[in-house]
């Protein structure tokens, strides 16, 4: 069973009480990796992009094939999330696979972490729990993580007792949702936050209103002005200036980047020469590499478009 970095991030949300075994460990099973302690429950489900098969050939190593539920400690995730490497841009190597021996093991092709992963107990059956999928939602409505976890974390600080209460207030799937609670002396602290928009970028309700103003402004006949020839002399050199330093740092990113994803395609492929890895995994270095061509070709494309953006500066006057 192959548990990947968001699966093994759970370990940060298992339960702090030292008598509930279970609930200290990642509830795993076929469809996903679940955790709860007793007051909230998240599940994420296993990624059906990356395959075990392509996972390096580790000694000791026999994927587990995960049916019924089976505990993780959380102790052992969080070891395993730690000793994933971060900057590896193959993504099978940022994963952790938990094997018939009850161990993670982590593989980075140049080393070899297990963490024993066994628990006691029995996980709770968290399918009774989620909302039935055509259960008919009151309200649906999305806010920004990061602003809810700010606000939250505030009122948790601020707030009346060890852990206080926050009320929430939705009012429309449009409207500012409101937070409250109350400090140690009575006093109403009261924060709302506007709702995003649930497909696409993520875009506040109020900039969308701002945009569409923006646009209409725009759609606006424009008063007539006298006829001008534009000249090197009247191009506006900030605006060319600025354009070209874009594509030069572009060229640059992406032309560093594709080195960093170079060597660790390099490094996979002499892994497999050594026979490190299985078989099955050379079909798995063919689809890297077909990425390598097509970020070959992104950076020529930019590459060749900063010439023409230099000679655009060069004839405006501009020192760039």
């Amino acid at each position: 069973m192959l548990l990947t970095r968001e699966e093994l991030e759970l370990s940060k949300l298992v339960s702090k009480e030292e008598s509930r075994s279970a609930l200290r460990s990642l509830g795993v099973d076929k469809d996903c990796s679940v955790v709860t302690n007793g007051h909230y429950l998240v599940t994420v489900p296993h990624s059906t992009e990356l395959k075990e098969e392509n996972f390096p050939v580790t000694p000791g190593l026999t994927p587990a094939n995960v049916e019924k539920m089976q505990l993780v400690n959380g102790v052992a995730a969080s070891a395993a999330l730690k000793a994933i490497p971060r900057k590896n841009t193959i993504p099978v190597l940022r994963t952790a696979v938990l094997g018939t021996d009850n161990k993670l093991y982590v593989n980075d092709l140049t080393n070899v972490s297990t963490f024993d992963s066994k628990a006691e107990g029995q996980f709770p059956n968290y399918k009774a729990v989620l909302p039935a999928d055509n259960a008919k939602p009151v309200v649906t409505i999305g806010l920004s993580a990061e602003y809810v976890r700010l606000l939250a974390d505030y009122m948790a600080k601020n707030g009346a007792g060890e852990s206080p209460n926050i009320v929430l207030t939705v009012y429309s799937p449009e409207k500012a949702v409101k937070m409250e609670t109350k400090t140690e002396d009575g006093r109403q602290i009261t924060a709302v936050l506007m709702p995003v928009r649930l497909e696409g970028p993520r875009t506040d309700v109020r900039d969308r209103n701002e945009a569409k103003a923006l646009t209409e402004e725009k759609s606006s006949p424009a008063p007539s002005q006298p006829d001008s020839t534009p000249t090197p002399e009247s191009t506006s050199a900030d605006t060319v200036q600025d354009s070209t330093f874009c594509w030069v740092l572009a060229a640059k990113y992406s032309a560093s980047l594709l080195k960093s994803f170079l060597d660790d395609v390099h490094k996979y492929r002499e892994a497999t020469a050594l026979q490190m890895l299985a078989p099955v995994a050379v079909h798995g270095l063919a689809r890297y590499e077909a990425q390598v061509r097509v970020a070959e070709k992104r950076v020529a494309r930019i590459a060749a478009s900063v010439p023409k953006a230099i000679a655009a500066i060069a004839a405006s006057g501009v020192d760039f």
